[in-house]
């Protein structure tokens, strides 16, 4: 696996120094520095080809959700920037995470001598998501994070990331034991924009990491759902509607403590079945993206976390 040190460097320094206005018009401003440019746009993201020595260069700048246009308006505010640094590991190698571990801690000495100490960092043990590292400026906050496959380094507007740091911790403060009358904690997202290959390799490794009694939906715009629920037994997947009277389908399930590799069949066995619920009612030329489907995530045992979405979703 490569690592780009010396791209994640230049990242950092450029990121620190730039002026940010966290509109659509940094973009290509940001690309002027690092030598980028603007490969691909639609209303939610900007797909940058970037000279970062690793196997899939490709960066992306995201939109902010609530308010989606178009790269041609200037003042069209985006929130975060994602680049991956670091070739992607192959998910289930037994020595995958030592090697991201290395790998991540050398490129964070190396950013802490370009931006000094971080204002924070998490590690495999927090309940809150992959481990990070982060360094909090006026004007940009860069976020350093291991996954279960590669070392990313993102670059976020510090007003949005704060408000979604208290969104994310009022959601796991705010978790309920289940009985009469009481609702259990959720959270609520958008699968981010990308191809139904890396959300199947993104599913995968959230579903790998699930706790029982966590579970996670994924609603299409027709209100059909593919639904995750994380047992004491193992993972139960199945497809559901919100017709009343409707039967619930099931699709496949996992026992615990399964390998990896039955985990991604899984995600394989759901995408499919998202696509083709997506694809009701649609022109067989039209390919539907993973990005069309709502997540909902929620946990129903006391003192269990909300499972964390990672890369697969904008909150």
């Amino acid at each position: 696996m490569r690592a780009d040190y010396d791209g994640a460097d230049r990242i950092a320094s450029a990121a620190a120094e730039f002026d940010w206005t966290w509109t659509a018009g940094d973009i290509q401003r940001f690309c002027d520095v690092l030598g980028w440019r603007i490969a691909e746009t639609d209303s939610s993201a900007v797909t940058l080809a970037t000279n970062i020595s690793v196997g899939h260069p490709e960066s992306f700048a995201y939109f902010d959700s609530d308010h989606r246009t178009e790269l041609g308006d200037s003042d069209q505010a985006i929130t975060w920037i994602w680049i991956a640094i670091m070739d992607d590991g192959e998910i289930g190698d037994p020595g995958l995470i030592s090697s991201l571990d290395t790998v991540f801690r050398e490129f964070g000495e190396r950013m802490t001598v370009i931006l000094g100490e971080p204002t924070s960092r998490r590690g495999w043990d927090s309940e809150v998501g992959w481990p990070n590292i982060v360094w909090e400026t006026s004007g940009v906050v860069i976020q350093l994070t291991e996954d279960v496959e590669k070392v990313s380094v993102s670059l976020r507007d510090p007003v949005w990331f704060r408000a979604s740091e208290e969104c994310r911790a009022t959601a796991i403060e705010g978790e309920v034991e289940v009985h009469s009358g009481f609702e259990p904690a959720q959270l609520e997202a958008h699968v981010r924009p990308g191809d139904w290959d890396n959300f199947e390799k993104t599913l995968a490794a959230l579903l790998f990491r699930l706790s029982p009694g966590n579970i996670v939906m994924f609603v299409t715009p027709g209100r059909r759902h593919i639904q995750f629920n994380m047992e004491r037994f193992g993972l139960r997947c199945a497809v559901a509607s919100d017709t009343p009277g409707s039967e619930t389908e099931f699709l496949c399930s996992v026992s615990m403590g399964a390998p990896f590799a039955e985990y991604a069949a899984v995600a394989e066995q759901a995408s499919i079945a998202m696509q083709a619920e997506l694809g009701v009612g649609r022109s067989v030329a039209l390919v539907p993206r993973p990005s069309e489907l709502k997540v909902l995530a929620w946990s129903y045992i006391h003192d269990r976390h909300i499972p964390y979405l990672g890369d697969l979703c904008i909150v």
